[in-house]
């Protein structure tokens, strides 16, 4: 449950003032997808250095792909050399390659021995975790083991086993799902901070996560134990449709309580849901959501290219690769390599260009602009209505769901990096809701099909200066129906009787045009319609088993032909009327059957079904 945003500032700064207090300032550290191409420029000496390390990314399957990118990486360039051990006692110090596991000693479930998998039993969810997870980094550096770096290895626990549910949350939006093995409340959904416990039944929540990272850091500290320990993001791959719909926003804006936090701090984060978030070009994939306040989200998903090259820890390989080489620009940075970490951006992205404003119902529009462009990379746009700040979007593009009938708005947007540098507010443009002008009258009704109790008619698109919405049918002057194409079926009629159609258009802000000229049809008898239209007669002659076709000299000008179909749609009969020849005759009509009257002056045809 999300209050005001001073009052979550004050249970974080409650929660973390004591760790904040005695943690020394090391220089904030996000590794996230502008990590990943600075791999190559690692001077040496800082790659020499990493090699003298051993990190432990304690986790379940997903943890795999950090040590499975990280030995294929050294395969695609053995500069950078490492070796991964799964079990066993971990490789003790060397200087000739990073030494990479998931190796803990003990876990919730045992107090001592090496544990190769770690889940948030393990890590947050419990007091006994968290004294067994100190205990065990106290092992490691007290019994030749020097643990260098050690971090949580998200799973699917932001989502997985407890789907959405729950009271939503009135500011967010949203009903939390995710998962607390052997949790103080047990294995229940959990929320942000201590305040969703109200929603979830759950104490345990991202806050959790975050003291307990705390705790182990400031434990490092007061030991004088050379561990740095990191913060983490997990993953947004969409096994079981989690990262996508309420799930996957739910989790956004768990990934993002974290991110604001080390934002907000000297820690280091390693930003595994944004680094496969986004592709070599440097674009971001996203996905969308309407919340339960009918807010359109917009947020982050993993990019079709991270999950190719097989399944590895449940993405592919490019994507655990990709990961491998900004946990080297993260480790080298670490150890002291200034890289980029040390540059302050100051640079403003690009004026997004070509903003267009599209009007798609009486109280939403839809905004789209060409992608703006940055040094390090665009994090978003903001939009701004009436020179008021309204919303943000990672993507180039919104809907506003807020307008209303009556009134002129103004639209701008603009860029912003993740430095938070925001270029200028792009051209703006203008809606105006206050619409007066109607529709074009439809007109070219037409014939599709006849039938003795339907017909299907046709017409030609109205225009408008904004935009069409419907179209309404009226039948002998009675309202019908409406539609949203410019084609309609009415059903249930009398046969052999006549109807008169006409048409009238709708634009989205309920301006009616004029109706139509009328179109007058009669039903089939019993399946065949006297008249197909003023030119062209349909005469059944029931007693002696024949239909006549007659068209019109003066329409058909030089012949027309029919064409008999059974009910199978094999032709058995073709025939041809000249000019003087106006009518045709047909013998042992098949029931079921079309006939195909084509036109030849024309270029038109006519059917009708044979059902009497």
């Amino acid at each position: 449950m999300k209050v005001t945003k001073k009052q979550i500032f004050i249970v974080i700064a409650i929660s973390f003032c004591y760790y904040l207090s005695t943690i020394k300032s090391i220089g904030q550290i996000i590794a996230d997808h502008t990590f990943v191409d600075a791999y190559t420029n690692i001077p040496q000496q800082y790659i020499d250095s990493v090699k003298k390390r051993w990190i432990s990314y304690a986790g379940e399957s997903h943890s795999e792909a950090i040590r499975v990118g990280l030995a294929a990486l050294e395969d695609s360039n053995a500069i950078y050399q490492v070796n991964v051990t799964e079990s066993g006692t971990p490789e003790t110090a060397t200087s000739s390659h990073l030494r990479v596991s998931r190796a803990t000693w003990g876990s919730f479930g045992t107090s001592s021995g090496w544990i190769y998998t770690y889940g948030e039993e393990d890590w947050f969810s419990n007091a006994t975790a968290i004294s067994r997870t100190k205990a065990g980094i106290t092992y490691c550096n007290e019994n030749g083991f020097r643990l260098d770096y050690f971090a949580f290895g998200w799973c699917w626990d932001p989502t997985a086993t407890n789907s959405p549910g729950g009271t939503v949350d009135p500011e967010l939006g949203v009903r939390w799902a995710g998962c607390t093995v052997n949790g103080t409340d047990g294995n229940k959904r959990w929320g942000l901070d201590a305040g969703d416990s109200i929603l979830t039944g759950n104490r345990i929540c991202t806050d959790s996560y975050l003291n307990a990272t705390a705790e182990y850091i400031n434990h490092c500290i007061e030991n004088n134990y050379p561990t740095k320990v990191f913060f983490t993001t997990g993953p947004i791959d969409n096994y079981s449709d989690w990262a996508s719909g309420e799930s996957g926003y739910q989790q956004y804006l768990k990934y993002e309580h974290i991110r604001n936090y080390v934002k907000n701090s000297d820690f280091t984060l390693f930003d595994y849901a944004d680094i496969l978030s986004y592709n070599n070009a440097g674009q971001q994939q996203t996905t969308t959501w309407t919340d339960n306040n009918g807010k359109l989200n917009t947020f982050p998903i993993i990019h079709p290219e991270n999950m190719e090259g097989g399944n590895i820890a449940h993405i592919g390989m490019k994507g655990a690769i990709k990961l491998a080489k900004a946990m080297w620009v993260l480790l080298a940075i670490e150890e002291g390599w200034p890289g980029t970490q040390q540059t302050t951006d100051t640079e403003n992205p690009s004026i997004p260009e070509n903003l267009k404003v599209t009007a798609t119902g009486p109280a939403s529009c839809n905004l789209t602009w060409n992608a703006a462009t940055d040094n390090i990379g665009v994090a978003g746009y903001r939009i701004f209505r009436d020179d008021e700040s309204l919303a943000t979007s990672v993507s180039p593009n919104y809907t506003d769901n807020s307008i209303s009938i009556g009134n002129i708005y103004h639209y701008t947007v603009a860029a912003y990096d993740a430095a938070d540098n925001e270029s200028e507010q792009s051209a703006g443009v203008v809606l105006n809701t206050n619409d007066t002008l109607a529709p074009s009258t439809p007109v070219d009704l037409k014939v599709i099909e006849v039938k003795s109790d339907e017909v299907t008619i046709a017409w030609k698109s109205s225009s408008d200066n904004v935009q069409v919405n419907n179209y309404t049918v009226y039948r002998n002057n009675q309202e019908l129906n409406s539609a949203t194409d410019t084609i309609y079926t009415d059903t249930q009629l009398t046969p052999q009787t006549l109807y008169s159609y006409r048409i009238k258009a709708t634009d989205i802000y309920n301006n009616e045009s004029e109706l139509s000229e009328p179109l007058e049809i009669t039903t089939l008898l019993n399946g065949v319609s006297e008249i197909l239209n003023s030119n062209i007669k349909i005469i059944p002659d029931i007693d002696n088993g024949t239909i006549s076709i007659y068209v019109d000299p003066a329409y058909h000008n030089n012949g027309f032909e029919i064409e008999i179909f059974d009910i199978s749609g094999k032709i058995i009969n073709r025939t041809n009327a000249h000019l003087g020849n106006n009518v045709i005759r047909v013998n042992n009509y098949p029931i079921g059957g079309i006939v195909l009257i084509s036109v030849y002056n024309k270029q038109e045809s006519h059917y009708f079904s044979i059902s009497f």
